[in-house]
């Protein structure tokens, strides 16, 4: 069993279907349980599945906001926020600025953006840690004089 791999089908699956996923469906087709998986994929990720939702559903909705017309409260119901004030809530905690001001700014770099997991890169710093990877160590002296009072 290859947790990595698991992992990785399931954030698959949620960039495919963000919008209206299901965790407990999604957790189902990988066949563990869920509560292992959650402790598994906080311990691999550092994130919990909820926060990791939650930040990818944002970062969504600010690139849905620079490159739509739709209005805020139709992009907060698209991805999964109940009202347009816990949106902006979570918008502003995580970006710093709020849903309007930054349709205002579309140019404004947005800080904190989640980008989707890639397993692949942790395989790699795995495999780092077992030896596969060598590092050399070089020790330069530097000499230096002070002069003052």
């Amino acid at each position: 069993m290859n947790y990595l791999e698991d992992i990785q089908k399931f954030v698959d699956d949620f960039e495919k279907h963000i919008e209206e996923m299901d965790i407990d469906q999604a957790i189902a087709r990988i066949h563990i349980s869920k509560y292992h998986f959650y402790r598994l994929f906080k311990a691999v990720v550092g994130l919990s599945i909820y926060d990791y939702i939650k930040k990818r559903r944002l970062t969504r909705a600010a690139e849905c906001i620079i490159q739509s017309q739709d209005d805020i409260l139709t992009i907060a119901m698209k991805y999964g926020f109940l009202s347009q004030e816990v949106f902006t809530r979570n918008f502003k905690k995580m970006f710093g600025i709020t849903p309007g001001r930054l349709r205002k700014e579309p140019y404004y770099k947005i800080p904190n953006q989640l980008k989707p997991i890639n397993t692949d890169s942790i395989i790699l710093e795995v495999k780092a840690l077992n030896g596969q990877v060598r590092v050399s160590e070089k020790i330069e002296t530097l000499s230096v004089k002070l002069i003052g009072i």
